[in-house]
């Protein structure tokens, strides 16, 4: 269901940037950092709030370090993500997070499990924005901002309008479809292991 695989993403130019930029992040970091670091030193970024990826993830842990020392390098410039990355930012940032630095947990990844529904921040994508507001999530749809800002930790992101997309995801969230692959995973692995239990 990833919105990166669809749209102006698939289109040559986009992909290429794309490529790009992650084969300077992974190859070639501590340019990466130059280059990024001497980008926010602009005053066209002061007081700015800035979205890390659009689309991706942190990818390794130096990946994650490396933006952590750019933003300790851009103090007037204000950052903010959604990350899967649960394990690794618990790990890298939660205790050391930069003070111009905000994130917000994103349902639909292999930690979901990790994550404290009920008091910890994050966003799930809903069918509709009714849906959300059933659920007791806070619509971000206003700003993008309002994932890190709300004041409410529960984010609701109304699904992007796609229609194969939406048919696939029906009336359910990312979240919950996340929860039942992982159910689906769990009773395969479960049921190999009674297999192999009876076989010996």
């Amino acid at each position: 269901m990833c919105y990166a695989r669809v749209g102006t993403y698939r289109f040559k130019n986009v992909r290429a940037a794309h490529i790009r930029n992650l084969l300077l992040c992974r190859d070639t970091p501590e340019e990466f950092e130059r280059r990024m670091t001497e980008e926010l030193s602009h005053k066209r970024y002061a007081g700015k709030w800035i979205r890390l990826h659009d689309s991706g993830e942190f990818f390794s842990d130096e990946y994650v370090l490396t933006w952590m020392r750019i933003m300790r390098n851009s103090p007037g410039v204000r950052f903010y993500c959604y990350t899967k990355e649960i394990s690794r930012f618990r790990r890298l940032v939660v205790d050391d997070a930069p003070v111009n630095f905000l994130w917000c947990w994103s349902l639909g990844g292999k930690e979901d499990h990790l994550i404290d529904l009920k008091t910890e921040r994050h966003a799930d994508v809903f069918p509709t924005v009714e849906a959300l507001i059933a659920a007791d999530y806070t619509d971000q749809t206003e700003s993008d901002l309002l994932s890190v800002l709300s004041e409410s930790p529960l984010v609701g992101i109304p699904a992007n309008r796609i229609p194969h997309l939406l048919k696939k995801q029906g009336q359910e969230t990312f979240g919950s479809l996340q929860r039942a692959r992982d159910e689906k995973l769990r009773a395969k692995n479960s049921g190999t292991d009674q297999d192999f239990a009876l076989v010996h």
